[in-house]
């Protein structure tokens, strides 16, 4: 086993026809898989989702955009609107999702596998928002109730279990907000939530979360920053492994450069990263629009789904 720990990942892939033994080992015993997936540290450049809603709805997963690509395509069935699809990356996993078509899938980059699962919920009338962020193993994600009631709420992977995190009185008021000004991010390992309320643009983070303490950090930015960037901003993205915030364009009508926007709240700096392939192109006359997600922890991981 040390020796199949030491090939490369593609590699991996092909070896599990080898034997059923292999096959076991890379796809399934846990500990392979955890060391393979910590055996080599986050890219420092992202990867991204490129979400592509005409003339079929499908997705790839490249650190380069190009419009015709046919490389690490993913066909899904096309709702009523491509804003409905949603995005989450945890440790080489892809979860895709969709409201409208109730529609849920899991897939591996390495593998290139989809996998499709339905799980209960835990509040009958909780309506989850478009963001959510997954942290050791635990997805979290805010919802609505009817009362208009904000909730943030978790999901054990592993025990497949919901639960509700308490938050403050003031956080709960600002994730009533419209959703481009908030954002839960991975910050540092911790679950962060970034807000922008009244023009001021905070930073909760739960500090501890057996007892769910909170502590927020007023950021020094100009009001309703996002809004300086242009249209196709209208949120934050995230928070890379270094605790930058950064932002994409989230929508990209292949008519401008593409680039990533970074805020290092430390140094009270920014950062423009443009994204290649992403170039003007005139002669597309078609209103064709890609969504970007990016990925700055991406491993590879070869779970067998």
């Amino acid at each position: 086993m040390e020796i199949l720990k030491k090939l490369p990942e593609k590699s991996l892939v092909r070896f599990r026809s080898v034997s059923k033994q292999w096959s076991t080992i890379i796809g399934s015993r846990r500990d392979f898989i955890e060391s393979i997936v910590v055996r080599h540290p986050p890219p420092k450049l992202p990867i991204f989702i490129f979400h592509h809603c005409v003339p079929e709805t499908f997705f790839t997963v490249s650190p380069v955009f190009s419009p015709t690509t046919t490389d690490n395509v993913v066909t899904i069935p096309r709702p009523y609107h491509p804003s409905s699809f949603h995005y989450q990356y945890s440790r080489g996993l892809i979860c895709c999702s969709s409201i409208e078509s109730h529609l849920v899938t899991i897939y591996n980059p390495t593998t290139r596998q989809q996998s499709w699962r339905k799980i209960k919920g835990i509040y009958e009338d909780s309506y989850p928002n478009d963001y959510s962020v997954c942290i050791d193993g635990t997805i979290y994600y805010s919802a609505y109730r009817k009362s208009r009631e904000a909730l943030l709420l978790s999901f054990d992977i592993r025990s497949e279990r919901f639960d509700r995190i308490l938050v403050p009185k003031a956080l709960s008021e600002a994730m009533l907000t419209p959703l481009d000004y908030q954002r839960l991010v991975n910050h540092l390992g911790k679950l962060g939530c970034i807000c922008c309320n009244g023009g001021d643009t905070s930073i909760w983070i739960m500090d501890d979360p057996e007892k769910q303490e909170w502590s927020r950090t007023i950021l020094c930015l100009p009001n309703y920053p996002l809004d300086l960037l242009g249209a196709d901003v209208d949120t934050f993205s995230g928070a890379t492994p270094a605790g930058e915030i950064y932002a994409t364009q989230c929508k990209y009508f292949f008519d401008k450069s593409l680039y990533v926007y970074y805020y290092d709240m430390n140094q009270n700096s920014f950062r423009r990263v443009h994204i290649e392939g992403g170039v003007r192109d005139k002669t597309n006359k078609r209103r064709r629009c890609v969504k970007v997600f990016a990925i700055h922890d991406h491993v590879e991981n070869t779970m067998w789904l």
